[in-house]
């Protein structure tokens, strides 16, 4: 009876240590870590299913700014807030998304076309506008705000991975280069998809 005991609290005890390695502890979102694990078995399951992913690269606006008028307290609450928005938008089984670093996020949807992978980005900012936290910093928005990258594609390789990933920060760079508070969707390079 107390080894079986014992073999139960040691199970409960690596799995409850599994998921605190696997978690921000800020967000309770995956770390980049675990997300890369995790993405890369997705991938592996669009290559054999002939399935397309959507890739969203997600940057929370002026977040310094942010944190040095409102505190780290505030920005954490913040963040928090912002990977609710997230995570209920990556919802099935297939789907995930993490915090990448800092006020950057990353999600990964299974089985979407561009155009169905683009409302949900433009939900996901639209959601994060609806919280109505004040940044008074911003020269952007009067509250916090997204810029989102995006790119969708049909898995064809393994080495397409980093590829669709790269082309998915080109197009947050662009968000932010247009004027933040948006979504612009890459393209992925032909010599990566073929």
């Amino acid at each position: 009876h107390f080894l079986e005991q014992a073999v139960r609290q040691n199970f409960c005890s690596v799995v409850r240590l599994q998921k605190l390695a696997e978690r921000d502890y800020v967000t309770g979102l995956l770390n980049r870590r675990a997300f890369n694990a995790r993405a890369a078995g997705i991938w592996r399951q669009a290559l054999r299913d002939g399935r397309s992913l959507g890739i969203a690269m997600v940057d929370v606006d002026h977040f310094k700014l942010y944190n040095d008028h409102y505190g780290h307290v505030a920005g954490d609450v913040a963040l928090q807030s912002v990977a609710q928005v997230i995570a209920s938008h990556a919802r099935r089984p297939l789907d995930a998304c993490a915090r990448y670093g800092g006020e950057e996020f990353v999600v990964l949807w299974y089985g979407v076309d561009t155009e169905q992978a683009l409302a949900l980005a433009q939900r996901i900012c639209q959601g994060v506008q609806a919280l109505g936290l004040p940044h008074s910093m911003s020269p952007t928005a009067d509250c916090v705000s997204i810029s989102v990258g995006l790119v969708c594609t049909q898995v064809l390789d393994t080495a397409q991975w980093a590829a669709a990933l790269h082309a998915a920060d080109q197009a947050l760079y662009q968000s932010k280069q247009q004027g933040r508070n948006r979504v612009c969707v890459a393209e992925l390079p032909p010599a990566a998809s073929g």
